[in-house]
């Protein structure tokens, strides 16, 4: 106990000495800045790293040699983390270790397994093994995909994130034994939940307590992150308090001693934090409980700001990849802006705590845009208002009763009734699109304008400055918001996408500053890929949707996307009655035009000319609209999944077919691409859109060799392949 006074003692005369009270903050923040720039390095993040260290070495040099020493630390740290994680081309690979993670999915559960402090992934299809299995694994080592189509989902990014060193695939696996472990621990509390409660109360629970989402289901997921409570159903700060005060009160409740309340207090936080698995966040209300308590006990007069940011940064230095996760940067930056505001907002009597409230969602929701939009680009200002009653719902009754109808699950009813009637209003509010704003994530110039703009406000209404500045303040930032959810306009060159789907053609023609968006077809209805790509770029509006036939592959998102977007105009062959059943059953109020040919559309400069069908035939492929695009004084040829019998039409129409860019029909497949034809096709580009996850072995390996290799773009090898037209070029240009 001596040894603990004098070394507090001697902590607060090294502190005072040096006046670092109240600056620690400014010490983490360089610190994570230069993290950033190690994680994800950019000229940018550099850039804005090196202006903030020469802040702080004018401000004090004692401040920089300290962030010069600990950022050695955590360099030699990183570069010894990433030793493990060389390109991983395809290996062939053995281990055992133990499962730690499985989550459910509908075809087969996704499985990390830890072994030598590495972990992997693997996705098992016979849905048997729990968590706390030791097994032994074989199989071939991947690195996983990078993204498919610009903005998306980055596997390899995901895997490095998470700390993943690859994904086994081919695998086979033995069950050696079960583990006696903290993992085992995690899957009994998770097997209490599954065999006391059902439904709806399962979810909730496992959810709330345990952070555990799997039970709520996909569509209700994405109905709470529509409305904006997302955050509600992660294990936060606001989760723990309220625990913390519920522990706090039955240790007064059962006469427990004072002295033992803060022991006892850190022991519940440390089993809470091990049988979730580690939850960063539990450790995080841990660390600032802790150093509070040290620093209350030792007089170090640290503010809370850095309080706060010495446990973040603590965090980090044990794992940096967690500057890498989406969850932790939310928590991360809603937390600290709360800090930083809370002190100067009073509650007076009930309008004052609702006033107060306002500011925090308004706070909550601004500060997390530029993250929020990678994830999801729309985003729902109505929120502002629904978490004015869905916090106080969640954190004082919905929170407290899930603990009592965990002990007491004779009360299950009563909570499946509560849930069930959250999940029909939250079900409500989500198909409410009148707040709703997209924001584009494809420029980098707007987060950055946003967050200056932002600092500026949060000093004026901190400050003592007059209301004008705020409110011009407030305005600009208004005004910036109202550009980016507009930045479609702004788009300088005239683009074509040939997409790389899963499964299926989709392409999308842009023409300069949002003058027209055209889209050929939509690809399976696998994924929401093709929705979140238009909504990333910006796109609201469709001109016209153009399907080829009624094949799944080329009209299976339709139907999404007539609620998701306002489209003008629906093209259709004249004999696909399929497609028109779609947009019937969508409630579709637009155009339907019904093409054939000797058809013509002209739009905004763009001439659409169909050279087939003519009749209606046995095979769907051959109803295929087959027409010519001119575009950007360019000329394509799109051919849906026309066979060989209408590239014998062609041939008896047309001596030679000259085009620019061609679309090979049917994927690359042998049905098609006859050599007499390709013999009389002239062009600069070939495109093959095979769908990577296609089961037909697209595009056949004969069908390639006919065409010319040093013109033929296929996406398999090449992603997503892009064309583009420079808005300030005179000689038109196309590159992929």
């Amino acid at each position: 106990m001596e040894l603990v006074q004098i070394s507090l003692k001697r902590l607060r005369r090294l502190l005072q000495f040096n006046n670092l009270n109240g600056n620690f903050h400014l010490i983490c923040l360089g610190i994570v800045l230069i993290l950033i720039v190690i994680l994800r390095f950019s000229w940018l993040m550099l850039g804005v790293c090196i202006l903030y260290l020469g802040y702080l070495l004018v401000k004090s040099v004692k401040y920089m040699i300290m962030v010069i020493v600990i950022t050695s630390f955590l360099g030699v740290n990183l570069i010894i983390r990433n030793v493990n994680y060389q390109k991983i081309d395809y290996e062939n690979i053995n281990l055992q270790g133990v499962v730690t993670s499985v989550k459910e999915k509908s075809k087969s559960n996704q499985v990390i397994v830890r072994s030598n402090k590495l972990k992997y992934i693997f996705y098992d299809d016979k849905k048997t093994l729990k968590i706390g299995d030791y097994i032994e694994v074989s199989g071939n080592l991947t690195q996983g995909d990078t993204n498919h189509i610009p903005l998306l989902f980055n596997y390899q990014r995901y895997l490095k994130e998470n700390n993943i060193k690859g994904i086994i695939k081919d695998i086979t696996y033995e069950k050696i034994k079960t583990s006696v472990t903290i993992y085992t621990a995690h899957q009994k509390v998770l097997n209490y939940f599954n065999f006391h409660f059902k439904g709806q109360t399962r979810g909730f629970l496992k959810a709330l307590l345990i952070g555990d989402k799997t039970s709520l289901g996909e569509e209700l997921i994405e109905e709470i992150s529509s409305v904006g409570i997302g955050h509600l159903f992660v294990i936060s700060g606001l989760h723990m308090n309220v625990l913390q005060k519920i522990v706090e009160k039955l240790l007064k409740y059962l006469k427990v001693p004072s002295k033992f309340h803060i022991t006892i207090i850190i022991v519940f936080f440390l089993l809470y934090f091990m049988i979730t698995l580690y939850l960063v966040s539990i450790l995080r209300v841990l660390l600032i409980y802790v150093l509070s308590k040290i620093n209350k006990k030792a007089s170090l007069n640290l503010t809370t700001l850095d309080i706060y940011t010495i446990s973040i940064t603590m965090i980090l230095i044990v794992n940096p990849y967690y500057l890498m996760n989406y969850s932790f940067i939310l928590t991360f930056i809603i937390s600290t802006s709360l800090v930083v505001i809370s002190p100067h907002l009073k509650y007076k009597k009930i309008k004052g705590f609702i006033l107060n409230n306002i500011i925090m969602s308004i706070n909550s929701i601004l500060v997390t845009i530029p993250i929020i939009v990678h994830i999801n680009p729309s985003i729902n200002t109505l929120s502002i208002i629904y978490n004015l009653f869905y916090i106080p719902f969640v954190t004082y009754i919905l929170l407290p009763f899930s603990l009592i109808v965990t002990i007491f699950n004779f009360l299950s009813p009563v909570y499946e009734l509560i849930v069930t009637v959250f999940s029909k209003v939250t079900s409500f509010l989500s198909v409410v699109k009148i707040g709703e704003l997209r924001l584009s994530t494809s420029s980098e110039i707007f987060p950055i304008i946003f967050y200056s703009l932002f600092l500026i406000i949060v000093i004026l209404f901190l400050s003592n400055s007059k209301i004008k500045k705020k409110i011009v303040a407030g305005l600009t930032m208004a005004s910036l918001i109202f550009i980016w959810s507009n930045s479609a306009n702004l788009n300088l060159n005239d683009q074509i996408y040939f997409l790389d789907l899963p499964v299926g053609d989709s392409t999308l023609i842009v023409k300069a500053f949002n003058s027209a968006n055209i889209l050929i077809d939509t690809g399976e209805n696998i994924n929401n890929d093709l929705d979140l790509f238009l909504k990333k770029k910006g796109i609201k509006r469709l001109d016209f949707v153009i399907i080829s036939h009624s094949d799944s592959d080329h009209n299976g998102r339709l139907h999404a996307l007539i609620k998701d977007f306002k489209i003008k105009n629906i093209v259709i062959s004249s004999y696909d009655t399929i497609t028109e059943k779609i947009c019937q059953d969508a409630l579709y109020n637009g155009n339907i035009i019904k093409v054939k040919k000797g058809s013509s559309i002209t739009y905004k400069n763009i001439n659409f000319q169909v050279l087939s069908p003519s009749k209606k035939h046995t095979s769907p492929n051959n109803d295929s609209i087959v027409m010519k695009v001119n575009i950007f004084d360019k000329t394509i040829l799109m051919t849906g999944d026309m066979e060989k019998e209408i590239e014998n039409e062609l041939l008896k129409e047309y001596k030679e077919i000259v085009v620019d860019i061609y679309k090979v029909p049917h994927h690359g497949s042998y049905t098609s691409s006859t050599t007499d034809f390709l013999n009389k096709l002239n062009y600069e580009y070939a495109v093959c859109m095979n769908g990577y996850r296609n089961t037909f072995g697209f595009p056949n390996n004969k069908v390639v060799t006919r065409y010319d290799q040093s013109k033929l773009l296929v996406t398999k090898d090449y992603t997503t392949i892009i064309f583009q037209k420079k808005w300030y070029q005179k000689q038109i240009k196309f590159k992929h």
